[in-house]
């Protein structure tokens, strides 16, 4: 029964490295994605200030940001509830290598 409490926490703990590792990769395309997004916008912003744009698609162009924004938000927090859980979940394990220690 010991093992099969080791193997299940063996697996939890890869599957929220796994998350961690998802969200992170994740995390790293949509702030790619925004630097990007930030750049072009600012090519944006001289054309409109040129009179070159109109306000409809300045306004499309703040909400692809916004979008851009929550997403990096959400997997920010997806990554940091891997965080939680891990810590969660390896704390008793701690305690008792630092009461060997």
């Amino acid at each position: 029964q010991r093992e099969d409490v080791k193997t299940l926490l063996s697996d939890k703990v890869l599957h929220l490295l796994l998350d961690y590792e998802k969200a992170e990769r994740q995390g790293a395309l949509i702030q790619s994605q925004l630097d990007t997004f930030n750049q072009q916008r600012e090519i944006f912003e001289i054309s409109y200030r040129l009179g070159e744009s109109d306000t409809a698609q300045m306004l499309s162009l703040s909400d692809k940001g916004d979008r851009l924004n929550e997403q990096l938000v959400e997997v920010e927090i997806r990554r940091d509830e891997s965080v939680r859980k891990l810590l969660q979940l390896t704390e008793p394990m701690r305690g008792r290598s630092q009461l060997s220690n």
